[in-house]
Parts: C-alpha cells; sequence; structure tokens
C-alpha cells in the first residue's frame, strides 16, 4: 500500500468534502482518513466515486437511541 503524506490527506480530505461529507478528518493513529455524511445515499454517492482511486469502505455508525440507525 502506498505511503500517505501530508499533502496526500489534504487531497483526500476535499475529495471526501467535494463529493458530499459534512466533515472529513484523519484517525488519532493516522491509520486511515474519513468523511461523515449526513445520510447513507450521499454516503453511498461518494464511495462509489472515491473507490476509484482509493481503498475505501463504507461503513455506518451505531446508535442505540434509534435503533442503530443514523437516518430515517
Amino acid at each position: 500500500m502506498k505511503r500517505l503524506f501530508g499533502e496526500d490527506i489534504q487531497i483526500i480530505k476535499k475529495e471526501l468534502l467535494d463529493n458530499g461529507a459534512v466533515g472529513a478528518l484523519m484517525t488519532g493513529s493516522g491509520s486511515c482518513v474519513y468523511g461523515v455524511f449526513k445520510n447513507r445515499d450521499e454516503a453511498r454517492k461518494a464511495y462509489n466515486n472515491l473507490k476509484k482511486n482509493y481503498e475505501s469502505y463504507l461503513t455506518m455508525s451505531y446508535n442505540r437511541t434509534n435503533g442503530g440507525h443514523y437516518d430515517k
């Protein structure tokens, strides 16, 4: 896997934001860059765009108050 540098991370964060993320950050350990989306559909669109150039995963947070789903 290609090693990423500060400039690469900024580019990926910008791409996440350009693809609809409301926020984009790098994990504290620096193992990944991730975006937070308002809903599943926007996240899926970004995933489909970004997986062409990056190792990408589509995940979901778990929230006990609404049965585990972050959108309605």
